[in-house]
């Protein structure tokens, strides 16, 4: 027979290992997003920030809020996917599981500030720091069977463009 304090002990632990189990599930959720018809509003993902690859897929970043949108063109049971990578140490995922002739747009909170550089000698009181910067690339994953996970198709890296201010003056780590 057990006590009511070994009771409360397994009653506790149980509570920890299902919140830590909960935690776990939200941090391998994928960035959140939705799909879209008509595709990024006409000012946002201007061309010279846009991978275009004709009859697979298109993807494109938007700095004003941090959006990555993903085009699928062609339905063949593969999805298009964007890997994106920061100058400062992430990597995070986009994918349009929606089908053909469909937008998804991932929403990220990038960092707008790189890391501080050091005081600047033009503005006492005031710190320079780098740029924070995005870059990504595309690529088509298998959605149903025999090969369901399977990449192909992987882009070259775009260039590296400020999170704030959407230039492509950044450089890599």
């Amino acid at each position: 027979m057990t006590s009511a304090i070994e009771t409360t002990k397994r009653r506790f632990l149980l509570a920890v290992l299902a919140s830590a189990a909960l935690m776990g599930a939200f941090l391998l959720v994928p960035a959140s997003g939705q799909a879209h018809k008509g595709g990024p509003p006409e000012d946002d993902c201007a061309a010279e920030y846009l991978i275009n690859v004709e009859g697979w897929g298109d993807s494109c970043f938007e700095s004003y809020g941090d959006e990555i949108w993903v085009r699928d063109q062609t339905p063949n049971q593969w999805s298009v996917r964007v890997q994106v990578q920061t100058n400062y140490g992430e990597t995070r995922w986009c994918a349009n599981t929606h089908g053909a002739d469909s937008w998804h747009q991932c929403d990220f909170d990038f960092r707008e500030l790189g890391d501080r550089i050091g005081p600047d000698p033009d503005h006492p009181g005031m710190d320079i720091y780098e740029s924070a910067c995005v870059r990504w690339r595309m690529f088509e994953q298998r959605e149903s069977p025999p090969q369901v996970g399977f990449t192909r198709k992987w882009t070259r890296w775009s260039d590296w463009w400020d999170t704030s201010i959407a230039e492509n003056d950044c450089t890599g780590p």
